[in-house]
């Protein structure tokens, strides 16, 4: 059982931070603050998505996501291959959801 203070209660259920060895997975959206500057409204969309896909790929592989950078996310494992699968299905479901937006801009 772990003790109460390794526990966080999140939007989507109960996390237990990992502990002992663990793996971190950190993001960050390439190019942001230029983005920023020439699509404020178009980036705050980005973003959002961006979180989602993160939380839902951190989630769903047993992570604990720890924070949130303005434009990126911290996460951690308690396994490298726990991870690097958070990072594959991000990346599969980021590039999905970029050939879903692309035609509309």
């Amino acid at each position: 059982m772990a003790d109460w203070d390794d526990v966080v209660v999140g939007g989507c259920g109960v996390t237990v931070r990992p502990s002992g060895t663990v793996t971190f997975l950190f993001t960050d959206i390439e190019g942001s603050t230029r983005r920023w500057e020439a699509d404020a409204d178009g980036m705050c969309a980005a973003l959002a998505a961006h979180d989602e896909v993160l939380r839902v790929a951190v989630d769903g592989n047993g992570g604990w996501l720890f924070k949130h950078t303005g434009d990126g996310v911290c996460a951690a494992f308690q396994s490298a291959r726990a991870a690097v699968d958070a990072a594959v299905d991000a990346a599969v479901d980021a590039q999905q959801l970029l050939n879903w937006w692309r035609p509309m801009f």
